[in-house]
C-alpha cells in the first residue's frame, strides 16, 4: 500500500528479516551437502592412506594434481580453450561499455543482500550520478553479486563474484569468473582509482597478462568504491615451497611471467610490487601479473631493469618470498614510514600490528 501503517511497516520488516534467515539457513544446508558429498567422492582417511600407499609420496591433493606429458593433442585443446576464454571476456568486455551503473549484492555465508547497493560509474572525476541518470534500461546496468572473499589486500578486499546483465541482442548473461576489488577508505579508494588507470594505461599499450577490467564503480551514499576484473587463476603463495624456501614454479611458466613482465615494463610502467602474491597462474597455465595500485607509469630504464632483475631472482629462488619483510613492494621501493608521503599501505607480518602503516610514494623516486 502506499502508506502503510505503523503495524504495517513492523510487520513487513519481520517477515523480511524471517524471510532472510530461511535464505541463509537454504544457502547454508547447500554448501555442508556440497562438502559431505565431496567427502563421499574423495572417501575415508583410510582409503587416502591405502591411496597414498599405492603411489608412494606423491601427494594425491586436489591442489597438485599428477601431470602427464603433454601431447601435441592436449596442447591444440589448450590454446583452444584459451582462445575461446579471450573471446569470452572480449565479448563482456564490449557488453559492460557505457553501463553507468552496478548493483552490488553480497550473497555468501550469513550475508544475504535483499536490497542491492548502487555503484555509478566513476571513470572521471565530475562522474556524479544526475536526477536523470536514475532512470535506466536494462542495458544500462549490470547486477554483480560477491560470492566469496578472496583476500584482504593492500588496497581494499577482494571477492570473487558474478555478473548478471541483459545483452544488446536481449538474452540474460551470467559470468562468475569475476573478481571485485572494495575499498571504503578514502586512501584506499585512491589507490584503487590510481590501479585502474595504470590498467587503462596497459590496456592501451595492448599488454597481456593483466587482469582485464571491466570499470571502476562508486557508491556516493557510503563512499565506496569496486574495481570489477575478470579472474586470473590462483596466485603463486597458495603454493607450497620448495625445500629451499624458494617459489615453486615451471620453466614455462617462469618465462611466461618474465615475458608479461617485459610487456609491462615496454609500456613505461613500473609495478612496484612485484611478488608471489601479485602473480597468479590459471587452470590452462596462463600466467598473469596483477595489483597495479602502487604502479608508476613513467619509470626509468633502469628502474624497470632492477624490477626484472628481482624478478629474476625471485623465480630462480636467489630471493626468498617468505622473508618477514617490514613493507610491501619490490627492494627498492621498501622504505620506512614518512609524513611527506600520500599514500599508506597496510601490511600485516610477525612483529607488526595490521593497523601499522608504512606510507609509499606511487611516483617514481628515480
Amino acid at each position: 500500500c502506499a502508506d502503510p501503517s505503523y503495524t504495517k511497516l513492523h510487520l513487513g520488516l519481520y517477515l523480511s528479516i524471517i524471510e532472510d534467515a530461511l535464505q541463509r539457513t537454504h544457502r547454508i544446508v547447500e554448501r555442508e551437502s556440497l562438502l559431505e558429498r565431496r567427502a563421499e567422492i574423495v572417501g575415508t582417511d583410510e582409503s587416502y592412506k591405502k591411496l597414498k600407499r599405492k603411489r608412494g609420496d606423491e601427494d594425491v591433493s586436489t591442489d597438485t594434481p599428477r601431470k602427464h606429458p603433454r601431447t601435441r593433442a592436449a596442447s591444440a585443446k589448450e590454446s583452444v580453450r584459451r582462445l575461446d576464454a579471450c573471446k569470452v571476456l572480449e565479448e563482456i568486455d564490449d557488453e559492460m561499455h557505457g553501463r553507468r551503473l552496478a548493483l552490488l549484492r553480497i550473497q555468501y555465508l550469513h550475508y544475504n543482500s535483499f536490497a542491492p547497493s548502487s555503484f555509478w560509474e566513476n571513470s572521471k572525476s565530475d562522474s556524479k550520478p544526475k536526477k536523470s541518470d536514475y532512470i535506466c534500461d536494462a542495458q544500462d546496468y549490470f547486477v554483480v553479486t560477491l560470492t566469496s572473499p578472496l583476500c584482504d589486500g593492500s588496497t581494499g578486499h577482494a571477492h570473487r563474484a558474478s555478473l548478471e546483465f541483459l545483452g544488446r541482442d536481449g538474452k540474460p548473461r551470467i559470468c562468475s569468473d569475476i573478481v571485485v576489488k572494495l575499498a571504503t577508505e578514502p586512501k584506499a579508494i585512491a589507490r584503487l582509482q590510481n590501479e585502474y588507470k595504470v590498467y587503462e594505461h596497459l590496456k592501451a599499450f595492448g599488454v597481456k597478462g593483466i587482469p582485464r577490467v571491466f570499470g571502476i564503480y562508486h557508491d556516493h551514499e557510503v563512499n565506496a568504491t569496486i574495481l570489477v576484473m575478470s579472474d586470473v587463476g590462483k596466485a603463486l603463495w597458495q603454493r607450497p615451497p620448495l625445500d629451499s624456501g624458494a617459489v615453486s614454479v615451471t620453466p614455462e611458466e617462469r618465462e611466461g611471467f618474465i615475458e608479461v613482465l617485459k610487456s609491462i615494463h615496454a609500456a613505461g610502467v613500473r609495478h612496484r610490487d612485484v611478488r608471489i602474491m601479485n602473480m597468479a597462474v590459471k587452470d590452462d597455465d596462463t600466467v598473469s601479473i596483477f595489483d597495479f595500485d602502487m604502479a608508476d607509469v613513467a619509470a626509468s630504464e633502469a628502474s624497470r631493469e632492477r624490477e626484472m632483475a628481482h624478478l629474476i631472482d625471485l623465480l630462480d629462488g636467489r630471493e626468498l618470498p617468505w622473508e618477514t619483510q617490514m613493507t610491501l613492494g619490490t627492494p627498492d621501493n621498501c622504505r620506512p614510514y614518512d609524513a611527506n608521503d600520500s599514500y599508506f599501505v597496510e601490511v600485516e607480518a610477525e612483529g607488526v600490528t595490521y593497523e601499522e602503516v608504512v606510507l609509499v610514494r606511487t611516483q617514481s623516486r628515480h
